[in-house]
């Protein structure tokens, strides 16, 4: 059907729609109002849809660090960084330190598929 003011999203295996505006899923996106539809649409993606996920990692990271030293030791960026670690991925150094088990090595096809 055409597009609405509604996002249709699967959680825990069942069907789930979230209307973006009052009465969204009757409301057609056209020409005149698709700039508020991307607007909506984004903060539905980026805030509202993890928001209660979103609040409990800060609630468990704010309970972790608090006024640590760790905290003001770090400015944000630097904080990202060693929380998420560099978006940077260095694929041999990381199979040279991989340690393998399991009856894996080095030279088992699965593990030379990966690499």
């Amino acid at each position: 059907g055409p597009l609405s003011f509604a996002v249709d999203y699967e959680c825990f295996g069942s069907s789930v729609q979230a209307e973006l505006i009052e009465d969204g899923a009757n409301v057609t996106v056209t020409h005149a109002n698709r700039e508020e539809y991307v607007q909506r649409y984004c903060d539905w993606i980026f805030k509202k849809s993890v928001e209660r996920q979103f609040g409990a990692f800060k609630t468990g990271f704010n309970q972790c660090i608090r006024d640590t030293l760790f905290r003001q030791l770090f400015r944000h960026d630097e904080l990202e960084l060693v929380v998420c670690g560099s978006m940077e991925l260095d694929f041999e150094a990381l199979e040279e330190i991989t340690k393998y088990q399991d009856g894996f090595t080095k030279t088992s096809d699965p593990v030379r598929w990966f690499w």
